[in-house]
């Protein structure tokens, strides 16, 4: 599985107000931390259920794209020629609508090439401190997958549609992504907190 991370070009494209981003500090890559504790069997359990009981899946809207364009802006990243997501950035975080999820909202546009298929979903560990959502009629960004099928346009090229993350609190999300054609990748998108020190 690859991650993915780049550094946001200055002068980018009026299509970067999707984001509404501020730039990032590029640093070494790092992979999320992980704890190296062993919870026990019940705690193990408890937390499963938990995510489990958090996990909330949509089907993608693919109408009312707000913008079109021949290929994604500098520093998104380009997910099997399917979905883009600004993997640039340091995206700014505003208090999150109160339909949504959690305390804060991170501001970022998502591309879907025309014709393709992708599954957007958080890691289930995280099921209960990130949600996910994207489209052009307010639908408040309180999924942890979004299930994208297929949307086309005459003019072909990427399909742009606003939304973002809902975080509990400031951090690095990574975001794993399968492509139509069985590609998969986790990318991860800086949510008030950089990802690469």
């Amino acid at each position: 599985m690859a991650v993915h991370g780049r550094s946001a070009l200055a002068g980018a494209t009026a299509l970067f107000t999707l984001g509404a981003c501020t730039a990032g500090e590029e640093g070494s890559k790092a992979s999320p931390q992980l704890s190296t504790r062993t919870p026990s069997a019940s705690a193990s359990a408890s937390a499963s259920a938990s995510a489990s009981a958090s996990m909330r899946t949509v089907q993608f809207d693919c109408s009312s794209p707000i913008d079109h364009s021949e290929a994604p802006p500098a520093g998104y990243a380009n997910v099997g020629n399917a979905v883009a997501l600004d993997a640039g950035s340091r995206l700014s975080l505003a208090d999150s609508p109160g339909a949504n999820a959690h305390r804060y909202f991170a501001k970022t546009g998502l591309g879907v090439k025309s014709g393709a298929s992708a599954t957007i979903a958080v890691p289930a560990a995280l099921a209960n401190a990130v949600a996910i959502g994207w489209d052009n009629h307010g639908t408040p960004v309180a999924a942890t997958r979004i299930d994208i099928a297929n949307c086309s346009s005459d003019r072909g090229g990427w399909l742009w549609y606003p939304g973002g993350l809902s975080v509990a609190a400031p951090q690095c999300v990574p975001l794993d992504i399968t492509t139509g054609t069985g590609q998969h990748e986790q990318i991860l998108i800086s949510a008030g907190k950089p990802c690469h020190e």
